[in-house]
């Protein structure tokens, strides 16, 4: 459960309601119904594939087995079962947040890696990416990068009073440089 949480960004409703038949193990893609039952098709990592074959063909793949008030014994789990299933895990493993914080990981993890936040959107489901943005952290060093890409403007005399410091150096250093350099 948790391993679809972070590695394909699913909802603990989305992961409750998996059955064997959502899997292709041909194309490594896995198919998910979502909020609105909308069904969209997700990539399976390296890892989730080793799962899958480990998995039932058919049936679900978390069935509960005294039923529950959906289902009778042998449907699936529901989502505040996987919910409260992961939390334990969690807690046990001293990993701070709640399961939905694997959605957060796994939208930040991607985004951190350089993809593009369309591409992000679809693979959690939303219907905007003004949603996405709520589950994405843009690391600094891809503002930094961005910000570094604007043109210089100044006037060739302002430029060579430029001072070039190495990357990754501590902004109370480069405070103190601009600062014996104003003297």
């Amino acid at each position: 459960m948790i391993l679809l949480g972070a590695y394909a960004g699913l909802r603990v409703s989305e992961i409750a309601a998996i059955r064997g038949e959502h899997v292709d193990l041909i194309t490594c893609t896995i198919a998910i119904t979502g909020k609105g039952e909308k069904t969209r098709y997700i990539p399976l990592h390296p890892i989730l594939q080793g799962l899958a074959v480990e998995l039932p063909e058919r049936s679900w793949w978390f069935p509960s087995y005294v039923g529950n008030h959906e289902y009778g014994a042998g449907g699936p789990v529901l989502g505040n079962s996987v919910s409260a299933g992961i939390s334990k895990a969690m807690d046990r493993a001293g990993v701070p947040g709640k399961p939905h914080s694997l959605r957060h990981w796994f939208g930040s993890s991607l985004k951190d890696a350089g993809v593009d936040s369309l591409v992000i959107k679809e693979l959690m489901g939303h219907e905007s990416l003004a949603t996405t943005a709520i589950y994405v952290r843009v690391p600094l060093r891809m503002q930094s990068t961005a910000v570094n890409l604007l043109p210089d403007v100044q006037p060739a005399a302002a430029r060579q009073r430029r001072i070039t410091l190495p990357p990754n150096v501590p902004v109370s250093v480069i405070r103190a440089v601009r600062h014996s350099a104003a003297m």
